[in-house]
């Protein structure tokens, strides 16, 4: 590569901080895949920067830039300042940013709202004008908010050169132009093959890892577990994640004691997914939607099979997800797990992950920054 190349400088956008989830991890991965040919900042707007810390214990240095949304208390408050005071001020603050910069791409995590960016980033002639999306989108129901997703995914696309996704789902969401899929790695240094399964081989440890939400689908889990546990008793599930959804956690906890089975289940937040996974079974996961959930990648990286909703892309099966029907009976489900169960009794299985190496995730990203 040339000596210019190494000094490129890029502007990212983060979808909102860079806390431990998904579209973080993307960014994770693409600060490191290009961290020795360029220098990043970074834009966030939340104060987790967990992969920032991650980044500096690894020796990688970016600079993040902090802007804060205030947004209104009242509901017509909120459309005004979503549909119009937001994006400016955005588009302000990144124009400021990039005029004091000399920035060869701004490369945006926010899907159709990352319009304001990419205006700013044509105003001062920067060509490579990057969006990638890593979530499948939905088109809102609600009138007002149709308006906004509408205006945001025609801007969207109108301004950026270059579209990328996480999956031909995701893409698909939200472009209406050319785009490719570039797969997102995971941590190999820490799923791999040697995280053996530890504790009671004899007994079945499901695992749901997913933000407490309605999308994620705790309740189906449940649901499947108390049909395992009728064939079955030495069975338990972990339901690990964090609330995002107002009063889910607790209709979870209410739909765990109708069952009687709150001995059997285990409900809490971790940020070490490697060491759950080394006392997992199986992975379930019955989203209803799902762009390209890395927990997937990391379980089958891990060696272990993955109960995935046949809403979620086949791009994730490296060989390891076994599809369900969540608007099927739970039964159905239940009997494919105890079935797969009996036949594995705990052992790892070794899966086919180089798609999601770190090193095809490099080189395809860096063949975006070369061209």
């Amino acid at each position: 590569m040339s000596k210019q190349f190494y000094t490129k400088k890029i502007l990212m956008i983060a979808s909102d901080d860079l806390n431990n989830s998904g579209v973080p991890n993307v960014i994770y991965q693409t600060i490191k895949a290009l961290q020795n040919e360029c220098s990043i900042d970074v834009v966030v707007f939340g104060d987790d920067l967990y992969y920032k810390e991650k980044l500096n214990q690894e020796g990688i240095i970016i600079n993040t830039i902090r802007l804060y949304e205030n947004k209104p208390k009242t509901k017509i408050g909120r459309f005004f300042w979503y549909y119009s005071t937001k994006h400016k001020k955005n588009y302000k603050s990144i124009c400021k940013i990039i005029s004091q910069n000399n920035y060869y791409a701004v490369h945006s995590f926010k899907e159709d709202e990352s319009w304001p960016f990419l205006k700013a980033a044509k105003k001062y002639a920067i060509k490579k004008r990057i969006v990638y999306s890593n979530i499948t989108l939905k088109k809102p129901s609600n009138l007002l908010e149709k308006i906004i997703w509408r205006r945001g995914r025609k801007l969207t696309n109108k301004l950026s050169t270059i579209r990328l996704g996480g999956s031909d789902p995701c893409c698909k969401s939200i472009y209406t132009r050319d785009y490719k899929v570039i797969h997102t790695s995971y941590n190999e240094s820490k799923f791999n093959n040697s995280n053996e399964y530890i504790g009671d081989r004899s007994c079945l440890n499901l695992t749901h890892v997913a933000n407490f939400c309605t999308n994620k689908n705790q309740i189906y889990t449940l649901s499947v577990f108390n049909e395992m546990l009728k064939e079955n008793n030495n069975c338990k599930l972990r339901l690990i994640g964090k609330e995002i959804e107002d009063g889910y956690l607790q209709i979870i906890k209410q739909k765990v004691s109708a069952l009687g089975i709150g001995d059997k289940v285990e409900i809490y937040e971790s940020k070490n997914v490697n060491e759950e996974l080394m006392q997992t079974t199986f992975l379930i996961l019955p989203s209803f939607s799902e762009g390209a959930p890395i927990t997937t990648m990391e379980a089958q990286a891990c060696g272990i099979y993955c109960f995935v909703s046949n809403k979620v892309t086949r791009e994730i099966d490296c060989g390891g997800c076994i599809f369900i029907d969540v608007n099927g009976s739970p039964s159905l489900a239940s009997q494919k797990i105890i079935k797969l169960f009996k036949k594995t009794n705990n052992k790892r299985t070794e899966f086919d992950m180089s798609e999601f190496s770190f090193e095809n995730f490099k080189k395809k990203m860096l063949s975006i920054y070369d061209k």
